[in-house]
């Protein structure tokens, strides 16, 4: 019995497996080598976070908290470094701690890439590492009333009192914002109970994980952080504010790009169906 003919319609459907794979590819690896900053939803805590961060005073000390290692590093990333940029780019003075040792090593790789040169930034005066420091509760507390009690040296093993910008910067008094960068669910819970109970006018703003979405946004919603970044979005966000699509909107633009053959197969699709449907040739 001979097959049955096929028609425009059918033929329509005749789409190579290997142009569906290479569309695939070209729309994950071309974001890859060149971040495209397609748009993103701004939501509300990013653009709270946004709003917070531009009124932070040029020349003024802050204070980030680094816990996100490289697990979760990808998740926020982008967010840190575009953070960092944009407070480089206002001479706003950064020090920075790692909360968990395995936090150490994303903290370097991501000062480095953000690129403090650019911006005229010096080590010391301008910014400080001074690496990880145990004791997770215990730390936070004790930087929020004397660094110094805490720590005597940066990661290098500099003396805090040969360190310009640290004879500036010892407790709650001399920073006027304090970033987080998390990747636990209840991670935040130490900086509301050490921080904001005690000074709730010092500002907090976090990036974290997507997943802590939904145990990040009650705080937000209390007031006790002023806004957050979540995930690869909230990273785009913040990258697109200070005009420089990098790292968060990598991802981003893949999972943009890989949706549109997927969109392409099922709008042929539907109109194959449709096209038979209506011609009678079913």
């Amino acid at each position: 019995m001979a097959g049955k003919e096929k028609t425009a319609w059918d033929r329509l459907l005749d789409v190579p497996q290997w142009a569906v794979a290479i569309a695939v590819f070209a729309c994950l690896i071309i974001p890859v080598l060149h971040p495209l900053g397609l748009p993103v939803p701004v939501g509300a805590p990013a653009a709270d976070y946004i709003k917070a961060i531009k009124e932070i005073p040029p020349g003024s000390n802050v204070l980030f908290f680094q816990e996100m290692s490289g697990s979760g590093w990808d998740e926020t990333k982008g967010s840190f470094t575009a953070t960092l940029k944009y407070l480089w780019s206002k001479k706003i003075n950064v020090v920075i701690v790692a909360v968990y040792a395995d936090a150490a090593p994303t903290t370097l790789w991501g000062i480095d890439y953000a690129n403090p040169k650019r911006f005229g930034v010096k080590y010391g005066e301008n910014y400080v590492f001074l690496g990880y420091v145990p004791g997770e509760e215990v730390m936070v507390a004790g930087f929020r009333d004397s660094i110094r009690a805490r720590v005597s040296t940066d990661y290098m093993g500099t003396p805090l009192d040969k360190i310009p910008l640290m004879q500036k910067v010892d407790s709650w008094k001399d920073v006027v914002a304090i970033f987080v960068n998390f990747s636990t669910g209840t991670a935040m819970d130490k900086y509301v109970r050490q921080w904001y109970a005690t000074h709730p006018e010092i500002p907090q703003l976090w990036m974290t994980a997507s997943g802590n979405e939904m145990s990040t946004v009650s705080y937000w919603v209390a007031g006790m952080a002023k806004g957050y970044l979540s995930g690869p979005t909230g990273g785009a966000a913040m990258e697109g504010f200070i005009g420089e699509p990098a790292l968060a909107a990598k991802i981003t633009d893949m999972k943009n790009l890989a949706s549109i053959p997927t969109l392409v197969m099922v709008l042929i699709g539907n109109i194959a169906y449709w096209g038979k449907r209506l011609s009678g040739r079913r």
